[in-house]
């Protein structure tokens, strides 16, 4: 086990590039932090506001960082953004944006001629942030103010060339969203609303068929194949066939709400983590646990499986660590 050291606050998000070497990481200490793989020595830290960031990933190209944040100016409206970095220098990357508020325009002046940032409306949290492999798209989960009700998450596909703009796409016809999870291949998505889960093509043209999920589910993983999606439940891991949605089996062994689920990207095992601290590991199709690891970090809000299957990065309350899978 290795820890990363930087965070002075709760870890949110994680997220490796393409090629394994970095990780890069958010949290309510408002920091982006850049790590070198090996060393667990920071590269760059990043300041893109004032509140928690939710939301990482990385470009397919390995130079680019996409992120969520909230950032609080003197409104009480202020959307929340999305910022893109250049991992190579830890600057902002230059992208198009049109927005014509008089915020915007003031940061266009001192900024310089183009805006690094794209602004979601009616937006106040940006989760599950994930790029497609083309690296042109991105899907992601916001959640929209209410003043009677509890936020609304609702789900959405960009692109970014020619010019940043939201896609059409059954997604859009999707609210009270609570996970979301790309393919592989970028080519299928997985939502959770309340207490169903869809699993359709992107490009379909009308909202795939739900089927039960037994409760509130707080994050999904498709498995490599994408024959199979991984959810969690309460304190169970609950695995579903897409073609049909038939539920395979559900594991047990957390003893608190479970709060993220990965599968491992040669399909080999699922990472289960959450509000007990423990990270446990299984096998998919016998339903075994594999590994169980407790390093007294407190509830733990994320998980990502490095590209080459060699490490598992854990992020929660209590930090940053890497655990050594072989």
């Amino acid at each position: 086990m290795m820890p990363f050291v930087g965070h002075t606050q709760a870890v949110r998000c994680v997220a490796f590039t393409p090629d394994g070497g970095t990780l890069v990481s958010g949290g309510d200490d408002g920091k982006i932090i850049v790590w070198d793989r090996d060393t667990a020595r920071p590269k760059f830290t990043l300041w893109p506001g004032f509140t928690s960031v939710l939301s990482v990933a990385c470009h397919p190209d390995g130079e680019r960082l996409l992120t969520g944040y909230h950032y609080p100016l003197a409104l009480r409206d202020t959307s929340d953004r999305l910022r893109f970095w250049n991992l190579g220098t830890g600057k902002p990357s230059e992208a198009f944006d049109d927005d014509r508020s008089m915020w915007h325009r003031v940061e266009r002046l001192a900024s310089g001629p183009v805006i690094q940032e794209l602004v979601v409306r009616a937006c106040d949290t940006i989760v599950d942030l994930q790029f497609r492999p083309d690296g042109n798209s991105f899907a992601y989960t916001h959640y929209e103010r209410s003043p009677y009700h509890e936020p609304v998450g609702r789900p959405e596909l960009w692109q970014i060339d020619p010019r940043p703009m939201q896609v059409k796409s059954w997604l859009n016809q999707r609210v009270n969203v609570t996970a979301l999870a790309l393919s592989r291949d970028g080519d299928t998505v997985a939502v959770a609303s309340r207490e169903y889960v869809r699993v359709g093509r992107l490009d379909a043209r009308t909202v795939p068929p739900g089927y039960a999920a037994r409760g509130h589910v707080h994050s999904l993983s498709l498995s490599p194949t994408g024959d199979r999606l991984a959810g969690c439940r309460g304190e169970f891991v609950t695995v579903w066939e897409t073609g049909g949605g038939r539920e395979v089996r559900d594991f047990a062994g957390h003893a608190g709400g479970v709060e993220a689920v990965a599968y491992k990207p040669d399909g080999s095992l699922i990472a289960s983590a959450g509000l007990d601290g423990r990270v446990l590991l299984w096998e998919p199709h016998g339903g075994a646990a594999r590994a169980a690891y407790d390093w007294n970090l407190g509830p733990v809000h994320a998980l990502a499986f490095s590209p080459d299957c060699l490490t598992l990065a854990v992020a929660g309350e209590g930090g940053l660590v890497l655990i050594d899978l072989e």
